[in-house]
């Protein structure tokens, strides 16, 4: 029997993100997401990989919607959840239907094109409980559904599961929260856990603790409608922890140098060294 290869990671040719699930703390995602596409833009430029709302985040970063457009729709959603009785329970709460309209206002014409064998999304079939990964969406409404899907816990958010292709969905936490392809798979998680970039326990405001659809209803009140305040620090705790990673493996690329199929043997762009001391200045 042959030995099975521990290949080491080739983030600058082949890392690609892969972003988890976590309700509302998931605008953590949004600040990796922008340490990524300001430093290291040849890394969002490839495949991404998501599950539950980490699913929405890679699909924004898929077809590039604007980042204000993403955390205004996640602060008003917020503020209103808070603004109700019985917060996230309450029957005027519908985050659902809120999500669908942000989607189907926000996506691009061509979002289900520019998805395609590039935005991999994790589903759980709802009657045998197994995973699929589906990556093809034959219209920007379907794509819509399947990350509907992806986010979709019975019962918390409706009794009937969204169906595509004749298959009814749930959340894809259930089954895949952090996918996988290879050892050049950035995971990512607003929770502590075995994500390659997650908070740090010593200065982290988040959770340390590992999240499951399950575990999103015992955590509603903290995750589902966090002030905003709050909000821009899990996001800025993002935008750090990334770019620790970014520094960490030398990920630092300009946009001539992101096109380069291999790191450059040295450092000698001045656009790249003017993002290092950037990164240098903000403290990481």
């Amino acid at each position: 029997m042959t030995e099975p290869v521990n290949r080491q990671p080739r983030y600058w040719e082949e890392g690609h993100l892969s972003f988890s699930g976590g309700g509302f703390i998931g605008i953590y995602h949004v600040g990796v997401a922008i340490a990524f596409k300001k430093f290291a833009p040849h890394i969002t430029s490839r495949k991404v990989l998501g599950a539950s709302s980490g699913a929405l985040a890679s699909m924004c970063l898929v077809t590039n919607m604007p980042i204000d457009q993403i955390i205004k729709g996640i602060a008003t959603m917020s503020t209103h959840c808070r603004s109700l009785a019985l917060g996230p329970f309450d029957p005027r709460f519908s985050i659902f239907n809120i999500m669908k309209t942000a989607l189907t206002e926000n996506a691009c014409e061509d979002a289900h094109q520019i998805s395609t064998n590039k935005l991999f999304i994790s589903l759980t079939r709802a009657t045998t409980l197994e995973n699929k990964m589906m990556s093809d969406f034959e219209s920007r409404e379907e794509l819509i559904d399947v990350l509907l899907a992806s986010c979709f816990i019975p019962y918390f958010l409706g009794l009937v599961p969204p169906t595509i292709r004749g298959v009814s969905y749930i959340d894809g936490g259930f089954t895949d929260n952090l996918p996988t392809h290879d050892e050049n798979t950035i995971t990512v998680s607003p929770f502590a856990g075995m994500a390659t970039i997650r908070p740090r326990p010593s200065t982290s405001k988040l959770p340390d603790i590992i999240y499951t659809p399950e575990n999103a209803i015992r955590m509603v009140k903290t995750v589902f409608s966090p002030p905003p305040k709050a909000l821009a620090e899990v996001c800025q705790e993002g935008f750090k922890d990334a770019l620790e990673f970014i520094r960490e493996h030398d990920l630092f690329a300009c946009e001539s140098c992101a096109l380069l199929p291999n790191k450059p043997e040295t450092r000698s762009c001045r656009r790249c060294l003017d993002l290092i001391s950037e990164a240098e200045n903000a403290g990481v």
